[in-house]
């Protein structure tokens, strides 16, 4: 008895029926054929007098996906979450490399109020004059956070449908002047018209769960054909992209984790030098010690943080009950030093006595990169200032500054990896892991401007049953 899943499904089906497989390796008999090959499996149950006696099984396989081809009836393109073009059958349109994402050429200023439907994570067809907008999103993390592409086509909407028209048209006429066999015509026009279609959602699929490699052959010779090359041009320009980002992300990381492991290196070698050239009391030169052996700990705390989240997207947490004024509080000292040595007074204010499922030090991280922040794009003379509030089933933690404010252009993106605003240094890492371990613990995170100046950035956690 073979194991495929095509199997038991098609043995349940009527005579005449037909069962297409989603995409899979060539597995028979419990192991996978070599070398490897994607396939999709047609499968129809054989019958006589009643019974089913065996399946008909055609294996197609599937491969490459997507050459480049111009669709006639529109354009095909991939998008990120704010529309801006990744790649586009337009040249004039293509994204040119990671660092080009602000070209002016958007999903949104192209076709209006529809793209604002269009550009989530769910499959959408949506109507704009003269035509319609089709997409597919593509996530390579958790959707409601950003981590997702869009696929889509952009098409005229009668040429779309002319062949639907034709199948349409022929179907009827044979129906009309033959009554000896209609359902073996309907049954092949249905063949004929859902095959490419099912070829195509199978490979989309495919490449949704992140497989570029894969590849679509669909030899129909209508619109059908060309849009699925439209769809391989696509998966190519994804696999270059994703190359590029990941060279790019080589450097940035580099940088990123320069920026974090700087201050308490260079704390780790003031200590080391004292402890080398100086004879110190036994006291003194244990507590040099401790301090040396904190700061190696929070290098490697950094490092390993930054790790967790290049590799998964967010940050794993340990969370237990913790009081979150005994948090803020041990935080106020550390806080207060940095903050003087730029000249900004640092003040808590309102410290309920909440109890909030944590990770104390992650949480305590997520809190200082914001109030650091603050701190960095204020001047001297300005005051930081962290309050918070029980409100219902969560928890307020606010932290206000007098900087400059949060630029418009950068506030949808503001807590994305490498977005910086308001200073000389920095790779802006370190918003990008706060809203992990905020996301970590169930909670959010968001930045507003303050009317009076400067901005406010407002985490909510839930507390504790």
């Amino acid at each position: 008895v073979s194991r495929q899943g095509y199997f038991g499904p098609a043995l349940q089906l009527a005579p005449g029926s037909v069962f297409i497989s989603p995409l899979g390796l060539n597995r028979e008999n419990g192991r996978i054929e070599t070398p490897q090959r994607p396939v999709i499996r047609f499968a129809a149950p054989v019958a006589s007098e009643g019974r089913t006696l065996g399946l008909v099984v055609l294996s197609v396989e599937a491969e490459p996906l997507l050459p480049r081809a111009a669709y006639a009836g529109g354009q095909t393109f991939l998008a990120d979450p704010e529309g801006y073009y990744l790649s586009h059958t337009d040249p004039s349109r293509a994204w040119s490399g990671p660092r080009n994402l602000n070209t002016g050429h958007n999903l949104l200023r192209d076709v209006g109020s529809a793209a604002a439907a269009a550009l989530r994570p769910a499959e959408s067809i949506v109507p704009r004059p003269g035509g319609l907008l089709a997409t597919y999103p593509i996530a390579f993390g958790p959707p409601q956070a950003g981590n997702f592409v869009v696929l889509g086509v952009d098409a005229d909407e009668k040429l779309l449908f002319a062949g639907l028209e034709d199948y349409r048209r022929f179907f009827w006429g044979v129906f009309g002047v033959s009554f000896v066999a209609p359902v073996l015509a309907g049954l092949a026009l249905a063949t004929f018209f859902l095959r490419p279609m099912g070829k195509l959602r199978s490979a989309v699929h495919a490449v949704a769960e992140g497989d570029l490699d894969t590849a679509l052959d669909v030899r129909s010779g209508d619109e059908f054909q060309m849009l699925a090359q439209d769809f391989n041009a696509m998966a190519a320009r994804l696999r270059e992209y994703q190359q590029q980002e990941r060279l790019a992300l080589v450097g940035r990381m580099a940088a990123s984790i320069i920026h974090d492991v700087r201050n308490p290196l260079s704390s780790l070698t003031v200590a080391t030098r004292l402890l080398s050239e100086k004879e110190l009391p036994e006291a003194q030169r244990r507590e040099v010690g401790e301090r040396a052996l904190a700061q190696a700990g929070r290098i490697l705390s950094m490092l390993q943080e930054i790790l967790d989240f290049t590799r998964t997207g967010k940050t794993d947490i340990n969370r237990r009950p913790e009081n979150l004024r005994q948090i803020l509080a041990d935080m106020e000292y550390g806080l207060t030093t940095q903050c003087a040595a730029r000249g900004v007074s640092l003040s808590l204010e309102a410290m309920p006595d909440c109890t909030v499922p944590a990770d104390r030090e992650k949480l305590q991280r997520a809190l200082s990169n914001i109030a650091l922040n603050g701190c960095e794009v204020s001047a001297p003379g300005d005051a930081l200032t962290i309050r918070a509030r029980c409100d219902g089933e969560e928890v307020v933690v606010e932290v206000a500054d007098n900087g400059p404010g949060i630029p418009p252009e950068i506030a949808d993106r503001l807590f994305e990896p490498f977005a910086t605003y308001g200073k000389a240094h920095g790779t802006g890492l370190g918003l990008a892991i706060t809203r992990a371990i905020v996301e970590a613990h169930g909670g959010s995170v968001e930045a507003r401007n303050r009317p009076e100046g400067g901005a406010t950035f407002s985490i909510r956690l839930p507390v504790a049953d």
